[in-house]
């Protein structure tokens, strides 16, 4: 992951513009960042003209809010006294503290950058559902709730409340989104002379309270949730870095981590303890994982000859063991009677939800608390029999061996989307070029509908079962294209159904990620390009976010008139038939003026 992704990757979740120092700080924690997917190829329209920056509003990719779907019961969450005693700051929450039921209480320091400045006290609250007529940013979520009190020791001129805060999901779930914290609002029982909000100062004795709410998806298997503070500036000038976090929901399993456990079905946990051969510096979880029968963007090994096992392993480090390389590298998967050519599998872009455990000495300096997945690739030929996790760190006699899979039929193998197959063009009567082989596309398009855009200066046609826009705002006509209905709002946002999207504008163009596909042609007259471009700078590099775009120059100038048409990944309907759809939509297209 670049440094760009990094800075991009926030910008778009959170509320706050990335610090100069964000990127050195996921050094230290990109195993524990779930990545968002977006377009985020769109192309660069420089904002000096008026007109380039609302058509380059409109062609960005919007993920719009979708009304979530109801998790836990609603219920009442409780009413934390509004004075707190004050107590004595410790170094950090101890060890085990929680806020794993509703009630339980943690107590903190509040830093800013000269110290500590007062208290923070933590009450969990209660899990309740999301309200459908609510907007959040996931479907399907329930919220937790925290109560935060700040008491202060003394002045501060420092911001702090609701920015200091965050959740963290260190393992993630592969094709989850996790949307962080959200106002208290969130809960449409909750006073908005509840919600904590953000303070700009604080006198010795102030009492500043208020709620959060952490959101959290509905999934299978609920994955450890921490709510997260940061606070004042950091040791060795990093302020991005938690300062502290805290367990509000842990990961789901079959059965409490204990030695001895097997961990032969998904969701099985055992613990055994971190060894250096100068002894042990602290215990490991770990949790079983599912059998997989490969991943789309991993084609070596193939998932014809070979399964996956997954395990996320969590350390909690009494001290950190001095001249040893320790980590991924300490574990493999035997066969009860020896090897059976399993391998680590070293995935490079990470598997999405599945961030890599990671060794040390490396890039990344761990806390006192690492997590990360081990994922190993095994033969398919030995499915047939007894596997056992083997954790053996380097100048470590004894081997720990935990039961991981009895014999049985391994999953089914998952077909690879990398490298992406050469695509297949056909000329067809009538039209001025080449379009993606498609019969659905064709047959969709046998009553083609038509529309103009009077703004843009162009009429095309598109398949009579779709549905196109009518003038709003500073969207013009017969700009949006889907094949199911949609509805406009005021907003001008792009609606979630959007599976096609044209635009006209003025001004420069650049694009940032790695074409995999392009090609020169002509459209009514004028000089195109046709390209498939994957959210990757190295076309060598697996993605799966796509975008497949016409790019039609009305102006011989590099500044002049353009026509922009696209379709992506993240759009709605089916995208390989939006690809074709486009193609056939942009052989029809005369320009009126």
């Amino acid at each position: 992951m670049t440094d760009d992704q990094v800075l991009d990757y926030l910008r778009g979740r959170s509320r706050v513009t990335p610090p100069p120092d964000f990127a050195y700080a996921v050094s230290r924690a990109v195993a524990d960042v779930p990545q968002r997917r977006g377009a985020w190829f769109a192309p660069f329209v420089p904002a000096a003209a008026a007109v380039a920056a609302v058509a380059a509003t409109a062609a960005l990719v919007i993920i719009l809010s979708k009304a979530p779907n109801v998790g836990p019961t609603p219920t009442t969450s409780p009413s934390p006294s509004a004075s707190v005693a004050a107590a004595e700051p410790s170094a950090s929450p101890a060890p085990g503290d929680g806020l794993l039921e509703p009630g339980d209480v943690v107590e903190m320091p509040a830093f800013d950058d000269v110290g500590e400045w007062g208290t923070i006290r933590l009450e969990r609250g209660e899990e309740i559902a999301t309200d459908p007529e609510v907007s959040t940013y996931a479907e399907g979520s329930f919220l937790i709730e925290v109560h935060v009190t700040y008491t202060a020791r003394r002045e501060t001129s420092q911001t702090f409340g609701f920015l200091d805060w965050g959740l963290r999901v260190p393992d993630g779930v592969s094709g989850t989104e996790f949307p962080g914290l959200l106002p208290a609002s969130a809960n449409p029982d909750r006073p908005a002379s509840d919600l904590l909000e953000n303070g700009s100062s604080a006198a010795a004795g102030d009492i500043i309270e208020g709620w959060v709410a952490l959101e959290v998806p509905v999934v299978e298997r609920t994955p450890a949730v921490y709510v997260t503070y940061q606070g004042g500036e950091r040791p060795g000038g990093s302020s991005s870095l938690p300062r502290w976090e805290v367990l509000v929901r842990d990961r789901e399993r079959n059965n409490a981590p204990a030695e001895g456990h097997a961990l032969l079905s998904s969701g099985d946990a055992t613990l055994v303890p971190a060894v250096a051969p100068d002894g042990e510096f602290g215990t490991i979880t770990l949790d079983r994982g599912d059998d997989v029968g490969g991943f789309p963007l991993v084609s070596d090994p193939s998932s014809q000859t070979h399964f996956f096992i997954e395990i996320l392993a969590t350390y909690e480090l009494d001290r950190f063991p001095a001249g040893i390389e320790w980590g991924q590298f300490d574990w493999r998967v035997e066969g009860d009677e020896g090897p059976v050519g399993a391998e680590l599998l070293d995935a490079f872009p990470p598997i999405r939800g599945r961030n890599g455990l990671g060794h040390w000495p490396g890039a990344t300096v761990p806390a006192d608390r690492y997590e990360g997945w081990i994922i190993f690739a095994v033969p398919r030929e030995a499915a047939n029999a007894d596997l056992e996790l083997v954790y053996q760190p380097a100048g470590v006699a004894d081997a720990t061996r935990i039961p991981v899979r009895s014999p049985g039929e391994p999953p089914a193998p998952v077909a690879a989307e990398w490298p992406r197959p050469d695509p297949v063009y056909v000329a067809q009567e009538g039209l001025p070029f080449t379009v993606l082989e498609s019969s659905e596309a064709d047959a969709l398009m046998v009553d083609a509908d038509t529309c103009t855009n009077p703004a843009g200066g162009y009429t095309v046609s598109y398949p009579d079962s779709w549905y196109t826009n009518t003038e709003l705002d500073n969207i013009p006509a017969c700009s949006w294209f889907s094949p199911t209905f949609y509805e406009l709002n005021a907003s001008s946002e792009r609606p979630e159904e959007i599976a096609i999207q044209i635009t006209v504008f003025d001004g420069a163009v650049g694009f940032i990620w790695a074409d995999l596909y392009s090609e020169q042609l002509t459209v009514d007259g004028f000089d195109a390009r046709r390209a498939e471009t994957g959210m990757t700078k190295d076309p060598d590099m697996p993605t799966d976010t796509y975008q497949y775009d016409y790019l039609v120059r009305l102006d011989a100038n590099s500044d002049g008139r353009k026509l922009w048409a696209f379709t992506g990944t993240d759009y709605g309907g089916d995208y390989e038939l939006n690809k074709a759809i486009l193609d056939r939509i942009m052989a029809s297209l005369e320009f009126t003026d």
